[in-house]
């Protein structure tokens, strides 16, 4: 990374720019990215969120560090991140991993302006955190989750939805994935699934075990409209996520 000075022109030019303006920069530059839509609404979010309650701290910090009403990109540096680490622990009491999250989305924004030249490079150190196990599915609540459920009792919907089920815990895929594999790339004869969308933009096959073959075939004698997505349309990802928040399912 070039180290930059006063004397570098570039900083000169940008060393009037406010945050605000520098964000949108950062905004344009992600689009550009042809990054994924969640990716992009991630962005958004955190602006509306985590940007904007970094903005209304610097805006109010107190006098006695004599930075009252930081608006300007060039006022950044590592002490107002330190400082701003201390207040969100020992003043608003936030979850030291909660803390983490907001600095990795403020310093993505803040590394592409060092990249951009924009801002003189400095280091955005995360608190160290005790790591602990994932609460994870015992033996009993995964063969209850992937017990197949009595067709003569239950609707196409609950079906449907243990079809996908096994289908998160044969293949891993992301719901972004899932949603967007059809009918037709399910490739029997090879024993394959095609993998159309990912949030690395690449297309791949993965293995189609002979479980989830057999699940599948018979998931097709009961889908009606075969030219259709396998299982969701991405109008429906809402429902979905609030059936896999539900009940046991809230883990997949």
């Amino acid at each position: 990374m070039e180290l930059i000075t006063m004397n570098n022109p570039k900083a000169k030019s940008n060393s009037g720019i406010s945050l605000d303006e520098a964000y949108d920069l950062f905004d344009k530059f992600n689009q550009t990215k042809n990054l994924a839509d969640c990716s992009i609404k991630t962005y958004y979010d955190n602006y509306s969120s985590y940007f904007c309650e970094f903005l209304d701290y610097l805006r109010n910090v107190d006098d006695e560090k004599e930075r009252k009403d930081i608006t300007r990109l060039a006022q950044i540096n590592s002490e107002v991140i330190q400082d701003y680490t201390l207040f969100m622990k020992q003043k608003k009491s936030i979850r030291d991993i909660t803390i983490n999250t907001r600095l990795r989305h403020i310093r993505a924004f803040f590394y592409y302006c060092m990249e951009e030249n924009m801002l003189l490079p400095f280091k955005i150190h995360l608190m160290r955190i005790q790591k602990t196990a994932k609460d994870t599915y015992t033996d009993t609540e995964i063969d209850m989750l992937l017990k197949k459920p009595d067709l003569s009792t239950v609707n196409f919907i609950t079906y449907r939805n243990w079809v996908i089920t096994v289908f998160f815990y044969e293949t891993g895929v992301r719901l972004s994935t899932l949603s967007n594999v059809l009918i037709k790339d399910l490739l029997f004869n090879r024993d394959k699934i095609f993998i159309r969308v990912q949030k690395n933009k690449k297309i791949s096959y993965i293995d189609m075990s002979i479980d989830l073959k057999n699940i599948l075939t018979e998931y097709l004698t009961y889908r009606k409209r075969r030219a259709r997505p396998l299982f969701v349309l991405q109008s429906e990802w809402r429902a979905v996520k609030a059936w896999r928040g539900t009940g046991g399912h809230k883990k997949l």
